[in-house]
Order: structure tokens, then sequence, then C-alpha cells
């Protein structure tokens, strides 16, 4: 049994191994994390393998983290909260709402250029997509019989012995 990492503990650990790797995403700052996310979900939707269905929810987590440390936001949500995972809204509105304070804090509009108001909607929305995420796993037939916890920290301790500035092709 994998001993599972914390998701506060994640969203530090993922953001300071992606500084190093990839800076500050040309300007892009948790932009590029978010299209992240979105390029996972693609994956994801088009695979047949049940492991790249696996790997697909938990590289979607781990770019949440990234666009969570690089709003500087820290959440501490739990693995597998059935409350939580039953009031968040879809993926598909959590992401929006994510998108939208992301996009809108980059643009410097609509009240998203004040730290404090772009932090407290990130800090929701990542929340949302968080447990929605959770949610999916667990009634997805691939994954339900699998902790998602602890896929993944396996998936984040392979992830993050990549190096992709000594090696810019396969990290």
């Amino acid at each position: 049994m994998t001993q599972v990492l914390p998701f506060r503990e994640a969203i530090k650990a993922v953001g300071e191994w992606s500084y190093r790797n990839f800076g500050n995403q040309k300007g892009a700052g948790p932009l590029a994390p978010l299209a992240g996310i979105m390029e996972e979900i693609g994956e994801q939707e088009a695979a047949f393998d049940p492991e790249e269905i696996v790997d697909g929810y938990c590289d979607q987590l781990v770019y949440l983290a990234d666009v969570t440390y690089r709003s500087c936001v820290v959440t501490d949500p739990e693995w597998n909260d059935e409350v939580r995972m039953a009031v968040a809204p879809s993926l598909n509105v959590s992401l929006g709402q994510l998108a939208h304070a992301v996009l809108k804090h980059h643009q410097e509009i609509r009240g998203f250029d004040d730290p404090i108001k772009f932090q407290s909607h990130v800090e929701e929305a990542s929340l949302n997509v968080f447990y929605a995420i959770n949610r999916a796993w667990n009634q997805d037939d691939e994954c339900r019989d699998r902790c998602i916890g602890e896929e993944f920290t396996r998936t984040w301790q392979k992830v993050s012995s990549r190096d992709w500035l000594t090696n810019p092709a396969s990290g």
C-alpha cells in the first residue's frame, strides 16, 4: 500500500518542481497548467487503456496542484470526501470557474487584479475541480476499485523524477 500524499503537500511539491522545470511558463503563469488540465481531459476521453484513464485523472490533479500553487493558493482537500464530492459542481462548471478567475486575473479585468478576490475565487474553484475529479474517479468503471490518493501519489512520484531542463524531449 502506497503512503498517500495529502493534496496540500502535493500543491507545494508540484509547484516547486514545475517552477524548476518550466519557470513562469513564458509569462502564462497559472494559464499554462490550466491548459494542461484540458489536455489531460482530452487524452483521457480518447483513451481505451485502463491505465491511461487512471493516468489521465492523476495528471489532471498534478496540473491542478500547479494552477493552485502558481495562484498563491493553498487548500487542504481530503481524498474521497463524500459530502464535498456530492455538492461540488460538475467538472466542466468547476473548470469554467477556475478558468474565469485565472483568465480575468491575467487580463487584469473585472476586479481580478485584486489578489484577495483572485485567490478566493481560485481556492473555491480549485476545490470544486478537485472534488469533481474525485467524484468522476469513483463513478468510472476503470477506477472505482482503486484509491485515487494512492494512484495520484504513484503518478506524482513518476512525474517528479522528470527533469525537463536536462531532457526536453522526454523529461
